[in-house]
């Protein structure tokens, strides 16, 4: 419930404003000790302080920052507020937890500036109280903090006349007289505060510690991270770049800048792609901003290597367009590409339907080995190969024959003695043997053949 003081210095009048809707909590529970039965009382769920002043974020409008102590974490938890009585609206609501210790006794005051600083005490079986405190900016988003620092530790649990073992009652061990928190009239980054360690007992006698503050808000660096899929990359090729990896501790990334390394304009987003022009090795680097303006970069090498080389066959401006019949689909498409060690040609090719294809590989000196196929009936991406129907994929020595069904066709033509010879020699001179490769198909369903001729430069490394 929000109430209001109204009325006049000498006759005040309080009003009861509206209940704005929080989540649902429960008294917490006392807190732990190491080496004694003796338990904290962390407060039973009230408001212990209020703090006032207008958020710049809020539109200017006064907002209203307390706290209490409720059951949640390890045990206990201190949740914040952020109200705006105008409105009657609670703009936001942080938890504070650490974990495996009893969080309490919290008290919690806005910057100027929009930010805010929660000082509180921690406790646990195995570690004495600890006094510690978040903090936010004001761009970071609603209800959080950023990492936890410790100001101050205990030397002791507390035995003061209050405990059980003093009393001998079943009550817990008071602690101290709260916490504190104020705005800074005059800095608009600063927060002072007060709260409260134990020291070593004398004489069943209370030895609270009072410890004062003053917190300025820091908005944490991101962290910057990305992966190259794949990496080596190919020229020509698309390589993709993930900074989705990147983080930022107290607030969110929001902007990605990426600089590819080949002197071309930067990239943006979370995850683009770039195709690099030439091999190389190259230095990517993301950059990335966080909500609070803080930058952070890191830098990878990208290795970037060759296309494999290939002759995409093409007709000669010479040839007459193909006449199917009795449909149009008695073409075929593909590539051939070399091998650097051996000097074999591979040929992919992909055919409508089954028909005949021959073939001829020639070079100045010679001829490189001849081929020809005969029409037989077998399934899709298949061949006939010694009278049985065989994968499409096959080796095709000097002389074989096959036949091609419809689908995909891979075979290799190996040099033939003079033609392996023939590359050795000009390997030695550094360079390839011009290789002229006719192919003709003929489709089953008739129609005229169809021939496409390519000139490869066969080069064998040295």
């Amino acid at each position: 419930m929000i109430w209001q003081v109204a009325g006049t210095a000498s006759k005040p009048e309080l009003s009861a404003l509206g209940a704005p809707a929080v989540p649902s909590f429960e008294v917490p529970p006392n807190a732990p000790q190491p080496g004694t039965a003796n338990q904290l009382d962390t407060s039973d769920a009230r408001l212990t302080q209020a703090v006032a002043a207008p958020d710049p974020n809020a539109g200017g409008a006064e907002a209203v920052w307390t706290q209490h102590t409720i059951e949640g974490g390890a045990g206990s938890v201190v949740r914040w507020y952020e109200i705006v009585p105008g409105k009657l609206e609670v703009r936001q609501v942080g938890t504070i937890s650490e974990p495996g210790k009893f969080v309490f006794n919290g008290a919690i005051a806005p910057t100027l500036s929009g930010g805010a600083v929660v000082n509180y005490n921690t406790a646990s079986s195995s570690a004495f109280v600890q006094l510690m405190a978040q903090s936010r900016i004001g761009s970071a988003p609603l209800g959080t903090m950023n990492t936890s620092i410790l100001l101050a530790s205990s030397s002791a649990a507390d035995v003061d006349f209050s405990c059980p073992s003093e009393t001998k009652e079943k009550e817990p061990c008071r602690w101290g007289d709260y916490a504190g928190a104020s705005v800074d009239p005059t800095s608009e980054d600063v927060v002072w505060g007060s709260n409260q360690t134990n020291g070593l007992a004398a004489g069943g006698f209370a030895q609270w510690r009072t410890r004062n503050f003053a917190l300025e808000p820091n908005d944490l660096v991101p962290v910057a991270s990305f992966t190259i899929v794949p990496n080596p990359a190919t020229a020509g090729s698309p390589a993709g770049f993930n900074g989705n990896a990147s983080t930022d501790p107290d607030g969110t990334i929001a902007s990605y800048s990426w600089n590819f390394g080949d002197g071309t304009a930067a990239g943006s987003g979370a995850v683009p792609t770039h195709v690099y022009g030439a091999p190389g090795t190259y230095t990517a680097t993301l950059t990335v901003t966080d909500n609070g303006g803080n930058t952070s970069s890191v830098s990878q090498a990208v290795s970037v290597v060759a296309a494999p080389a290939s002759s995409t066959l093409t007709p000669l401006p010479s040839e007459p367009a193909p006449k199917p019949k009795p449909s149009p689909n008695s073409g075929f498409s593909g590539h051939a590409s070399f091998d650097t060690t051996t000097g074999a040609i591979t040929v992919s090719l992909t055919v409508a339907n089954s028909g005949i294809f021959r073939w001829l590989a020639t070079f100045a000196n010679g001829r490189f080995g001849v081929f020809a196929a005969r029409a037989a009936k077998c399934k899709a991406g298949q061949i006939r190969l010694k009278r049985k129907c065989r994968p499409a994929k096959v080796t095709f020595g000097r002389g074989s024959k096959a036949v091609a069904a419809a689908g995909p066709v891979i075979f290799t033509i190996k040099p033939t003695a003079a033609g392996r010879k023939a590359l050795k020699t000009a390997a030695k001179h550094k360079k390839g043997l011009p290789v002229t490769l006719t192919i003709t198909y003929q489709s089953a369903l008739g129609g005229a053949a169809v021939t496409h001729t390519a000139v490869l430069s066969v080069k064998l490394k040295r």
